[in-house]
């Protein structure tokens, strides 16, 4: 019995992983894209902001490495990275829900050089 219950604990970590590094991946691509299609009502907001950073920043370029975390309580996943942008190194924070059929960015921070920006 806990051979299984330790078998099943880590296929959902490594799922909950995967999820979170595809969100993040996502979230790179959109960053680095000329469309943007955020269609809430925070869409023009949320554009108008990566735009202003992207001009600061530059395209991401790679994700150096990730350490994530899950919280029980609220129940999130975080991701702490470090990230090579166009100018410099960047580092990056992440929260995610823990929603199994339904995930989504619920924070997104950067901060480089002394100066922060955050999406929510």
């Amino acid at each position: 019995m806990v051979a299984v219950m330790v078998g099943r604990n880590s296929y959902i970590r490594s799922r909950d992983e995967a999820v979170v590094h595809k969100l993040i991946a996502e979230f790179h691509h959109r960053y680095n894209s000329s469309e943007h299609d955020d269609a809430t009502e925070y869409g023009p907001m949320i554009i108008e902001v990566v735009l202003r950073e992207r001009s600061q920043l530059g395209s991401f370029l790679q994700l150096k490495h990730c350490t994530l975390a899950k919280s029980a309580e609220p129940p999130w996943h975080e991701a702490k990275c470090l990230s090579t942008f166009q100018k410099g190194e960047v580092e990056e924070f992440f929260i995610i829900p823990h929603v199994p059929n339904d995930p989504y960015l619920l924070l997104y921070s950067a901060e480089s050089g002394g100066q922060r920006f955050s999406i929510r």
